[in-house]
């Protein structure tokens, strides 16, 4: 590792298999290879990928919190990121954004970053509230897009200068070469020659999965041979099931669950769709790209920003399935356009990589550390 630039401690509820954690665990170990110390804390359990960020050598501990304002727990924590003399602590997502400042200003670290993922990102008018008090007690507040910085200041009033984008990036590494492995379609009953759109995101109402059956199965009417392969879990499976055998396609519906083969599913994909109704910056946007699968995504958060439209991808509006369904069809109906989108959407990422996401955050602490504490 370089010299030490400084300690800094990454506040996250937990570490579950998702898109912030991903990325983390891409960026992290870069930052400690350029001489930033980064640990990670976990203030409720440490979750499923808390053994791939030791694995990578970051340190991660759990210092559960009994409630987000509990003061022991609050106190818990700021002794220690004093005893671990920590320079900047960086919170991630509402709820560590606030228990997370609370506490860094109780240790009096020297600054204090909150992460903002989504736009909307707060389930009530009193949350909302918090935020706007709290935000004075943040030295910056990172969005992950200029749509999401852009919600941020319309909602909380927060003075422009304060919140910054810095864009999520990808590791391009893995998409390298990337071929198709004959062993993923046999498993996911994909048979060879039939066409693959695909949607990778947890089963919760935000990501609209009964937008993606409603395109599905208009798609389906004009272009047979084709499967829709939908990776993720998530209370909603039930309910999604139920709708693709109402549309009667459940026999062109592939339910693969949770994987950790990202790149091998958008490696089979002829094209990704994402239909969101809320998005920040996605990183299954990115990886489509990255992978040469053309994306068709909802105009929401920053997906315009990741997608110049009809170059590197199609980006249409929100709760419209026959919209998307033309511009699926029209991909899977013309090799050359799929080829033209994909050749677009590998220069398009490259402006999007974890190398550069992690040189902005090598600016950004080491501007904080110019700063003096906070009072």
């Amino acid at each position: 590792m370089s010299r030490l630039k400084g300690r800094v401690v990454r506040i996250v509820s937990d570490l579950p298999y998702g898109g912030v954690e991903r990325r983390l665990l891409s960026l992290l170990p870069r930052l400690r290879a350029i001489g930033w110390d980064v640990s990670v804390i976990c203030i409720r359990v440490e979750g499923e990928m808390a053994h791939l960020f030791r694995r990578e050598g970051i340190h991660v501990e759990v210092l559960p919190f009994a409630s987000r304002w509990s003061p022991p727990s609050l106190i818990r924590l700021a002794r220690h990121l004093r005893q671990e003399k920590v320079d900047i602590v960086h919170t991630h997502m509402y709820r560590c954004n606030t228990s997370g400042t609370v506490a860094a200003r109780l240790a009096r670290v020297k600054a204090v970053i909150s992460n903002i993922h989504n736009v909307d990102d707060w389930d009530d008018a009193k949350q909302l509230f918090v935020d706007k008090r709290l935000a004075r007690y943040k030295d910056l507040i990172i969005a992950v897009s200029e749509g999401v910085r852009r919600n941020y200041l319309e909602k909380t009033g927060i003075a422009p200068d304060r919140v910054v984008t810095l864009h999520n990036g990808v590791d391009m590494s893995g998409f390298v070469d990337l071929k198709p492995d004959p062993s993923v379609r046999r498993e996911l009953g994909i048979a060879p020659g039939e066409r693959v759109v695909s949607v990778l995101a947890r089963l919760v109402s935000q990501k609209r999965h009964l937008d993606f059956l409603e395109m599905a199965a208009q798609v389906k009417s004009r272009i047979p041979n084709v499967k829709f392969l939908i990776a993720g879990k998530g209370r909603l499976r039930e309910q999604i099931e139920q709708k693709a055998t109402e549309l009667g396609i459940s026999d062109r519906v592939v339910f693969a669950g949770h994987r950790n083969d990202v790149p091998q599913l958008l490696a089979l994909t002829d094209v990704f769709v994402t239909c969101s109704d809320r998005e920040g910056f996605s990183n299954a946007i990115l990886e489509s790209m990255a992978a040469g699968a053309p994306v068709v995504a909802t105009d929401v958060g920053g997906n315009a920003e990741a997608i110049v439209t009809g170059r590197s991808g199609f980006i249409v509006p929100v709760g419209r399935p026959d919209i998307l369904a033309d511009r699926v069809t029209s991909l899977l109906a013309d090799s050359g356009l799929r080829s033209r989108i994909a050749a677009g959407a590998r220069e398009r990422v490259s402006l999007f990589t974890v190398e550069s996401m992690c040189d902005a955050t090598d600016l950004v602490y080491a501007e904080m550390l110019k700063w003096p504490t906070h009072p």
